[in-house]
């Protein structure tokens, strides 16, 4: 029994380990992107963004929504607010103010190593990690890009996923749960609603795969109005023509630049959307196999306990939507957007990636 607990406690400390190590690459990664590659990876609307932190610096931040993107995602609401202190922490240098990318990135990237290991293991959770510094160069360069814009969902959505990987049994369906689950998926959707598909799957398989007590239900309704309210108040109230303005780009407006498949609508571009070149289309074929094959290890169970099948079928929607939502939009890359055109693949990349992770974990099991 000792020799277990020891193993056990040794396995722990590599995880530990090898999650901190990723960590730190991901941020040199993105701090690398920043330094040497400035121009590359420079935004014209980031001038903008460091023009109002420093007017919110001055006015308070009663007034961030003045300054918030007419656009219906509130991603840079929070952004502005926390670049607005950095300003007054490290002086207003557009250089400096990047660091607020790099930061909220990693930050996202622990949640989300944290949420794949309770819900599924330790190993999917590493696995993931290298998939994310290794394969997705256009994210890195996203996140490495301080805009507002979409990739900062990313950390409410993983927040979310943790709180529904530890809700595998009615004992972990109480109040707090729904109300967590419901409040991280609102704002992750407020966020950018190009993440509402995947949340959207979470809150059913929470709600359908073991229902849920009363009182957890009434938690998950407070929290989602709670974590809604920016976005009814940006969107219903204060700026009602922001809504709109998706709506008209959804229909197709703006400059139209190359698709291959136009047939698949926004969808058509997924495989450009990871930025390494024709590997793009070989790992889109990777992920569509995993995505198979991880169905029918959530249809046959087998080994598998309820909890881990439960994780992975809300990955499995979660895609399925994300995906079906992008082959219905009609987002066309305008000129000289460039990897800029990937936020609207970073909850489709990241689910795809996570269940490529999990598949990995469960061959190396079944093989061992």
């Amino acid at each position: 029994m000792g020799g277990e607990q020891r193993r056990e406690s040794a396995r722990r400390r590599v995880g530990v380990a090898g999650a901190g190590l990723l960590l730190v690459a991901a941020a040199a990664v993105r701090t690398a992107l920043v330094l040497t590659s400035y121009a590359a990876h420079a935004h014209w609307e980031e001038p903008v963004f460091l023009f109002s932190a420093r007017e919110l610096a001055g006015q308070g931040l009663q007034a961030v929504w003045d300054y918030q993107d007419d656009l219906s995602h509130g991603g840079s609401v929070p952004l502005l607010i926390l670049a607005t202190l950095w300003v007054r922490w490290f002086g207003p240098s557009m250089l400096a103010l990047k660091g607020i990318g790099v930061a909220w990135s990693c930050a996202a990237l622990a949640v989300l190593l944290l949420a794949v290991s309770r819900g599924w293991s330790a190993g999917a959770a590493l696995w993931l990690g290298v998939l994310l510094v290794s394969v997705a160069p256009n994210l890195a360069r996203l996140q490495a890009t301080l805009v507002g814009s979409h990739p900062e969902a990313l950390l409410p959505a993983a927040m979310a996923l943790w709180v529904f990987a530890g809700a595998g049994s009615e004992q972990q369906r109480h109040w707090a749960a729904g109300f967590l689950l419901g409040l991280t998926a609102a704002a992750s959707a407020w966020m950018s609603l190009t993440f509402a598909p995947w949340m959207t799957a979470l809150v059913l398989c929470w709600w359908l795969a073991i229902p849920p007590p009363r009182a957890a239900l009434v938690g998950l309704f407070a929290g989602a109005v709670v974590g809604a309210v920016p976005w009814f108040y940006q969107n219903l109230y204060l700026r009602p023509h922001g809504a709109l303005l998706w709506l008209v780009r959804l229909r197709g407006a703006g400059a139209e630049t190359g698709a291959a498949n136009f047939a698949w609508g926004t969808l058509g571009f997924f495989s450009e959307s990871w930025g390494l070149g024709e590997g793009g289309r070989v790992l889109t074929s990777v992920c569509l196999l995993v995505w198979f094959l991880m169905l029918a290890v959530v249809l046959r169970g087998g080994t598998v306990p309820r909890a881990k099948r439960t994780f992975a079928g809300s990955l499995l929607l979660g895609s399925l939507l994300t995906a079906a939502s992008l082959w219905a939009a009609s987002f066309r890359p305008q000129a000289g957007e460039g990897y800029y055109f990937t936020r609207f693949f970073v909850a489709l990349q990241v689910e795809f990636l996570c269940l490529v992770a999990l598949a990995v974990d469960w061959l190396a099991a079944r093989v061992s």
